[in-house]
């Protein structure tokens, strides 16, 4: 399985010469993939590869950020309402959008931060796993995975499910 897993990446390859297969990390990446991923199969490394080459092609050093289309729940401004009821309408919207700005831009800062340690560690023998090409890993070597946070970020389900009783 493994020689047909190769075949297909030097396809994946030719079929994408202007790809950056050196400085993404492919090929760190993809050895981690092959060694940790217990259901590996032709599926998922069709996904594997999918969500790595777009996790790559979209990093924030290029991609330019979408207006956010989730909507506010209206239950919002009322819970807002009834803890400060002298806020008017116009400052709770502001708390509100502030807020999502905020998260956003948190979430745009772990993104920048990934991308700063795999320009400085991609020569050393690790990588980034852009675009959650490995469930819940951040970055990865031959031999072990990481998830890094900045030193004041919340455990999230994603960090949750990694602290105790993996590998990673």
């Amino acid at each position: 399985m493994s020689k047909n897993f190769d075949q297909y990446i030097k396809k994946v390859k030719k079929d994408n010469p202007k790809f950056d297969w050196e400085k993404s990390g492919f090929d760190l990446v993809f050895r981690a993939w092959k060694v940790h991923i217990v259901d590996a199969n032709e599926k998922t490394l069709h996904t594997f590869v999918k969500k790595f080459i777009n996790g790559y092609n979209n990093r924030p050093s290029v991609r330019k950020s979408n207006e956010t289309a989730t909507v506010p729940d209206e239950l919002i401004d009322e819970l807002i309402h009834a803890r400060i009821p002298n806020f008017t309408k116009r400052d709770i919207a502001l708390i509100r959008f502030g807020h999502r700005l905020s998260m956003a831009a948190e979430n745009i800062l772990g993104l920048i931060l990934e991308e700063f340690i795999h320009n400085k560690v991609v020569g050393h023998g690790w990588a980034c796993c852009w675009g959650n090409c490995i469930t819940s890993v951040d970055f990865c070597s031959s031999y072990k995975m990481l998830q890094v946070k900045n030193r004041s970020n919340t455990e999230n389900s994603s960090s949750n499910k990694v602290r105790k009783g993996t590998r990673i």
